[in-house]
């Protein structure tokens, strides 16, 4: 179901449906990052359905985001590893092929 995040946010300026704040959040810096959205537009081009290049993502993303946090017993993992559940990954790739 999507959700209209004008509805639920503070951000007046958030027109766009996603399933949730958190894959809107994700695919606004991945297309606006330089570095992230190089590495969309190659992961795109990559042979593969969209569930496999969907798990490549977030593998990616994991690995970038959370590695450094994996040994930290606090609530900044705590939150981000519940951040990074809610992210629909197949929603991004969908978005931007």
């Amino acid at each position: 179901m999507l959700v209209d995040l004008d509805k639920q946010s503070d951000n007046a300026s958030v027109r766009y449906q996603w399933s949730n704040r958190e894959t809107y959040l994700a695919d606004l810096w991945l297309t606006n990052d330089i570095a992230f959205y190089n590495y969309l537009v190659h992961l795109m081009k990559e042979p593969g359905s969209v569930s496999k290049k969907a798990t490549e993502l977030e593998g990616m993303m994991r690995e970038l985001l959370l590695d450094e946090l994996a040994s930290d017993v606090s609530l900044q993992t705590d939150l981000m590893n519940a951040s990074m559940e809610r992210i629909k990954w197949v929603e991004i790739i969908n978005n931007n092929r």
